[in-house]
Parts: C-alpha cells; structure tokens; sequence
C-alpha cells in the first residue's frame, strides 16, 4: 500500500498574536488592569519539512491496522496545535 499527499490546505493568512488586554477583578473592585504583547517571533508561518506512515501491522487481510503518522515541522509548534489527516473511505 502506498500513501500519497495529494492535498494540504493552511490557513489562508497568517497574523501575530500581538497584545492581549486584561483587567483582574475582585468583588465590585478592579485590582489591576494592564496588557501583555507577546514576542512578534514567537509564531511563525512554516512548511512540513518530513512526514513518515507507520502501519502497525502488515499481515494480509488483517483489519483493522492501525497507523502512526510522524511530521516533523521546519519550525516550533505551539502546544495545543493539531492537523487533520482525512483518509479516503
């Protein structure tokens, strides 16, 4: 069995993160108000530089096999990203 890529849709643009405005509350009272910018470097747009498919089993007529799919970004990842991988039926 051979897997092909065929199709890889990013996000149409890509923003920073910029500055995030808070204001702690207590009660009726305001304890303190500020904002926060995050590093103009800390996100980037990047490319998927490998992407490797391991069956976990390949014995004939064996259902069902279960894959790992490794990729390894060119860039960092932030915690709590994902990608979709959509097999066909």
């Amino acid at each position: 069995m051979t897997f092909t890529v065929d199709a890889i849709t990013n996000p149409g643009n890509f923003e920073d993160t910029g500055s995030a405005a808070f204001t702690m509350t207590f009660g009726d009272g305001k304890i303190d108000e500020g904002t926060y910018t995050m590093a103009s470097n800390l996100f980037t747009p990047s490319t998927i530089t490998s992407m490797s498919i391991y069956a976990h089993d390949r014995t004939a007529a064996f259902f069902p096999v279960k894959y790992s799919f490794t990729l390894t970004p060119k860039a960092r990842v932030a915690k709590g990203s994902y990608i979709i991988i959509t097999l066909p039926p």
